[in-house]
């Protein structure tokens, strides 16, 4: 069997061979040593892996295809019950506020 020498992405040192790779144990700072990790070749560690992102569910529209935006605003207030139209309300005005606050009342209006 040949082996060969080679460094991990954490920095550790890992006898390679054919069929595993050994990962040297490390000595913890308060004097405790790890023990080797033996892994089949080629094998990547979950947390290592690069994440799955799917590009058609990234890149999808928002709401209804071919609706009026403001058509579906005016549905989902009209099923609001009276504090919902009310904190929804306060959410746009806060909104206008930290958008322009010279067009905002005086304070605590």
């Amino acid at each position: 069997l040949s082996s060969r020498r080679l460094t991990t992405t954490t920095g550790t040192m890992a006898e390679t061979a054919q069929d595993h790779d050994v990962i040297k144990g490390t000595r913890r700072p308060d004097g405790t040593y790890r023990k080797d990790v033996v892994r089949k070749a080629g094998y990547v560690p979950e947390d290592e892996q690069a994440k799955y992102h799917d590009k058609w569910k990234m890149d999808a529209p928002k709401g209804v295809v071919g609706a009026d935006p403001e058509a579906e605003e005016q549905a989902k207030r009209a099923g609001m019950s009276k504090a919902a139209k009310k904190n929804a309300a306060r959410k746009a005005k806060r909104e206008a506020e930290r958008r322009d606050p010279a067009q905002a009342g005086p304070p605590g209006s």
